[in-house]
């Protein structure tokens, strides 16, 4: 019976939806005062099923890690609960906000929570169905590639490109060969680079090399350096670890040499220069191009991030809230009339700076535990995703994008699929 009730719960059209709909995070949505996904309504109503029938069957997942989590949480409610009336001795920087401070960062908060059931929901659904609905994640990345692609050949074609419903002022680079939508279906060009990050770890995962290949590919059309950079290394990593002997050294000599001659190639172009390399060299510290600017402006944030940690240690200063004391932290004036909301674009100084040392050493906690379950991956897919997923981290946004934590549901399950003691 109980089993019948979690193939009910994890198995099911919802299920295929929500995996289908994944990176549609800001196209095919609803404008309710903020866009709200369908791939979140498919969340909302597996998170339902799962409280109705929590009592009869307790999801599949560690005790331990379900521990740390729910401490992380509680933590994170700790310290926006507080943060939310507490009074600093030095004035707040104002910002546009849609709704407030306070509901940004209640709102955020939620989005934790959903990501925290996204962990667990997809815990279960790749212990139960691993291979089906990672298919189902690889083909919502391919249709969204589809469409990458489409907003890629309109922007060198200088055509005018039809939208998603949803989709608003989509993020634009321009280049010497023309203006080009990079976000992909989704707010930015990073996010989407990480989500085919993930989609190339389980192409290989699932050993779907072609299908692979065209995620990287797809890579080009979201100019990001990172997700570059994160592929490169990724493949030198896999690839070592399944071609190093000498049956497969021509096919790894192979790789090297056209990833050699592709960055050599790409070098010869100013765009290429401007847009990577100047992200990855010493600068002269002039922001005027969009490379240097974005270096600079990242390395900024991350220090301003790591100050406001070091002032507030214990619960940090709440979710959301690293805008409202970067003023009082920025030590550069090239960023001080900067009147838009910022953020850290780092999640281990988000993390420190929004929760405190307490959150930050949780969170540090979860992805060790994460990449210690990758042993148990023979493809070396996973541990070697894992460890550029860290990477990424030091160049993302946030850390409760829904796809990084069903990512971490599905390497979380590798133990449970090994050991069935883990099962409740």
């Amino acid at each position: 019976m109980e089993e019948t009730i979690r193939i009910k719960l994890f198995d099911n059209s919802t299920v295929k939806i929500f995996f289908l709909l994944l990176p549609f995070s800001y196209a095919l949505t609803f404008n309710v005062g903020f866009p709200l996904k369908i791939s979140e309504i498919a969340l909302f109503i597996l998170v339902l099923l799962l409280i109705l029938k929590f009592k009869f069957t307790f999801p599949i997942l560690e005790t331990r890690i379900f521990s740390v989590l729910s401490i992380f949480i509680l933590i994170t409610l700790i310290s926006t609960s507080i943060n939310i009336f507490w009074e600093y001795p030095y004035q707040l920087q104002e910002y546009e906000s849609r709704f407030g401070y306070k509901f940004d960062s209640i709102l955020k908060f939620f989005y934790l929570l959903l990501a925290f059931f996204t962990f667990i929901i997809c815990n279960n659904i790749f212990y139960l169905n691993e291979e089906k609905y990672v298919k189902y994640f690889l083909l919502g990345a391919f249709i969204a590639s589809l469409y990458s692609w489409y907003l890629f050949l309109s922007g060198l074609l200088s055509l005018t490109p039809l939208l998603l419903p949803g989709m608003e002022e989509p993020q634009q680079l321009g280049t010497s060969m023309g203006i080009f939508i990079r976000s992909g279906t989704f707010k930015e060009g990073n996010y989407m680079g990480l989500f085919l990050v993930f989609s190339i770890i389980l192409s290989f995962y699932l050993k779907k090399t072609r299908l692979a290949y065209f995620f990287i590919a797809t890579l080009l059309t979201t100019f990001s350096s990172i997700a570059l950079a994160c592929t490169v290394l990724f493949l030198i990593g896999y690839y070592f670890k399944n071609f190093y002997n000498k049956k497969h050294l021509l096919r790894l000599i192979g790789v090297f040499i056209v990833l050699i001659v592709s960055f050599f190639l790409l070098l010869q172009t100013e765009d290429f220069k401007l847009l990577v390399v100047s992200k990855f060299t010493r600068g002269s510290g002039d922001i005027s191009n969009v490379g240097e600017y974005s270096k600079v402006d990242r390395m900024n944030s991350a220090l301003v991030g790591f100050k406001i940690g070091l002032e507030n240690p214990i619960l940090g200063v709440g979710l959301s809230n690293y805008s409202l004391h970067y003023k009082q932290f920025n030590e550069d004036i090239r960023f001080e009339n900067i009147e838009s909301k910022r953020i850290a674009n780092n999640i281990y100084v988000e993390i420190f700076a929004e929760t405190g040392v307490f959150g930050f050493l949780l969170f540090l906690y979860l992805l060790v535990h994460l990449f210690q379950q990758t042993k148990y991956d023979e493809t070396g897919a996973l541990r070697f995703g894992i460890l550029v997923c860290l990477v990424y981290f030091f160049a993302f946004p946030t850390f409760t994008t829904l796809y990084i934590w069903a990512f971490f549901g599905l390497v979380s399950s590798l133990h449970a699929r090994k050991n069935e003691s883990y099962l409740h």
